[in-house]
């Protein structure tokens, strides 16, 4: 891969054509990718990071009087133009007040916002807006700086209560300007399990940061995949997700050698995740740089080259190439599952054993199979299943590919993330050969990087062009 050196040190991709296969239209979904606050304030990597990025996350402006940044927000938008990305517009000055996240007065936020629009129209650049973002973790941001007593908070939810409803109205005061571009949040993972927790229903893209363990989240004895089972279950049917990955280390991880290999098993877990479930819209990994003349409660990626080695086979430029791969991957809708086993996620106390289990749900006697299939340990995998046809003394008719589940099954949640379901139609021509006899259809389950199969679904019995038979139970491994 041909290399530039950023003015932030690390190495990032010099842009040229891609030269990946062409990726399959499954995961076109995961449309996004691009680094949270990387166009911030007094740092703007958007031409830096743009050959492998086609997201970038423009914040300027301060509540004093955020009208005084509008020509800089669309000169940065024209900066993203021009690089080929596309940008969110981080726009919490032109709607709050003040930390405890006060609305701002109505007419003032739709002059504000209708100036705004104004000038991004007048400069062609309504295109190259991809999403608007209100407020980061508002929750967990308004509810702190509002103090509320012990009652407020864990009794009656009062203070959950009031930020939801202004956080309705700040939204539906940004739909009536810009009714097109979806407004999105991030939400912070130590709310999820609260109580009071709740999502306002006119958010379009939402998503969670939560910097811990795959298998040890925010709340004890939750993990991620858990931690997303939670949102969906508060989500419009219409919403979409978003995934933020970790790409930073705090001050006392800069010293852990191990750092860089245990995100990285971290990273290729989120972006399974994200490639399973098609309600992922973005990938959003934070954080390319803290460059800031200040206190910092870390380092970013750009630094991991520096800390942890930077030349090739060493674990910090192998992270960064990882990273950079991922976003080439996503930006040139290349997609290429990373078929992650079990042994490559992060070895952790509470990562649990492995449990395959599925079943045969139906065969049709035109021979439509349906099967789904649920690894309890990483439960958003898309399984890979095989399918095998045995006549009536057991001979082997007829074996599939392997193939991944691709469709929710008929009793899965929408809660759940993944889809666990498969329907396989058996070759018209065995069929033929066999109509009327007793045919036996077997499921074999695969999880990545196992050679044998880690669960078995029937036998189930049917007869071409007979009457369908009731599923087969589950043989478990």
């Amino acid at each position: 891969m041909a290399l530039a050196t950023g003015a932030s040190g690390a190495s990032v991709p010099a842009k040229e054509a891609s030269t990946h296969s062409p990726g399959s239209a499954r995961y076109g979904h995961l449309q996004y990718f691009g680094f949270y606050a990387s166009a911030m304030a007094h740092w703007n990597f958007t031409e830096l990071l743009a050959p492998f990025t086609n997201l970038t996350w423009i914040h300027l402006g301060h509540a004093s009087d955020p009208g005084a940044a509008i020509d800089d927000i669309v000169e940065r938008l024209e900066q993203a133009r021009d690089a080929g990305v596309q940008g969110v517009l981080s726009i919490e000055p032109f709607v709050f007040l003040d930390r405890q996240g006060r609305l701002r007065d109505a007419v003032e936020t739709d002059a504000l916002l209708g100036e705004l629009r104004e000038k991004i129209e007048e400069n062609s650049l309504f295109d190259t807006v991809a999403m608007i973002y209100p407020k980061d973790e508002p929750f967990r941001n308004f509810v702190a700086q509002r103090d509320p007593g012990f009652i407020d908070q864990h009794i009656t939810g009062s203070v959950y209560s009031d930020v939801h409803e202004d956080l309705v109205r700040a939204n539906a005061r940004i739909k009536s300007v810009f009714p097109e571009i979806p407004i999105g949040v991030i939400l912070s993972g130590y709310d999820l399990h609260h109580r009071f927790f709740s999502i306002p229903e006119n958010y379009d893209w939402v998503g969670f940061d939560c910097y811990r363990s795959m298998f040890q989240g925010c709340s004890d004895d939750k993990t991620i995949v858990n931690h997303y089972e939670r949102l969906l279950k508060f989500m419009q049917p219409q919403q979409r997700l978003m995934a933020v990955p970790e790409t930073w280390a705090r001050n006392e991880d800069t010293d852990r050698a191990d750092w860089p290999e245990i995100l990285a098993r971290r990273f290729k877990h989120h972006y399974e995740i994200a490639l399973s479930d098609p309600r992922f819209v973005a990938f959003i990994p934070f954080i390319w740089s803290f460059e800031t003349g200040g206190e910092t409660p870390g380092v970013g990626l750009d630094r991991f080259e520096e800390l942890y080695g930077g030349e090739k086979g060493e674990p910090g430029a192998d992270f960064v190439e990882a990273v950079i791969d991922t976003g080439l991957q996503i930006k040139h809708r290349q997609h290429r599952h990373p078929n992650l086993a079990w042994a490559e996620t992060e070895d952790h106390r509470k990562r649990p054993r492995q449990v395959v289990t599925g079943e045969i749900v139906a065969v049709t006697p035109s021979g439509n199979v349906t099967v789904w299939a649920v690894d309890k340990a990483l439960p958003h995998k898309n399984l890979r299943v095989r399918i095998l046809l045995r006549d009536e003394h057991g001979r082997l008719l007829h074996t599939s590919a392997l193939m991944r589940t691709d469709r929710a099954d008929s009793g899965q949640a929408v809660t759940s993330l993944g889809l666990h379901g498969l329907q396989y139609a058996l070759p018209a021509k065995v069929l033929a050969k066999n109509r009327g006899r007793s045919l036996s259809v077997e499921a074999h389950f695969h999880t990545d990087g196992t050679p044998v199969p880690l669960g078995r679904g029937g036998p189930l019995r049917f007869k071409p062009h007979g009457k369908p038979q009731t599923p087969g139970q589950v043989n478990r491994q």
